[in-house]
């Protein structure tokens, strides 16, 4: 198994390999994030990964959320953006397997959006913007970090 880190160029940058979690601290500085709030669930959070992750933040103040449900009700989802909100966080950092990448998702179009999750099951086209957001996951023994902007910045590495 090689160690070298790649870099794939997706709407934002995908960092593969071992130790990719180095990336986050360039990540969140790239983005000027000031607040981050990293998503799990609590059987990620015992593996010890977000310890990794959390030591990458370079002391940006953070919120570690650990109550990510295995499908999450969109009640669910609404709690977790209304925490971003009330916490004033920039960055969103995902630590975990689908129910907490989808969760990510759909914070990201919804802090402080005009729309909720049921307008956006009526009329998708509404999502319209995110906010900076991080990706780690899939396969837990090596380290994955997917970092997405706002839509407006998708084009810039």
């Amino acid at each position: 198994m090689s160690k070298a880190i790649c870099s794939v160029k997706t709407p934002g940058c995908t960092y593969l390999g071992i130790n990719a979690t180095e990336k986050i601290s360039g990540i969140l500085e790239k983005e000027n994030a000031k607040k981050v709030i990293v998503l799990t669930d609590r059987g990620v959070y015992d593996t010890g990964l977000c310890t990794r992750v959390l030591e990458q933040l370079n002391g940006a103040a953070y919120h570690l959320y650990t109550d990510i449900k295995r499908e999450p009700s969109y009640l669910d989802v609404e709690d977790v953006v209304q925490t971003i909100e009330d916490l004033q966080c920039d960055m969103i950092v995902a630590v975990g397997g689908g129910s907490v990448m989808d969760t990510a998702k759909l914070c990201s179009v919804l802090k402080n959006a005009p729309y909720s999750i049921k307008d956006l099951l009526r009329d998708p086209a509404l999502a319209h913007k995110q906010i900076k957001t991080v990706f780690l996951g899939g396969h837990l023994q090596r380290d994955r970090c997917h970092s997405r902007g706002k839509r407006k910045k998708r084009n810039r590495q």
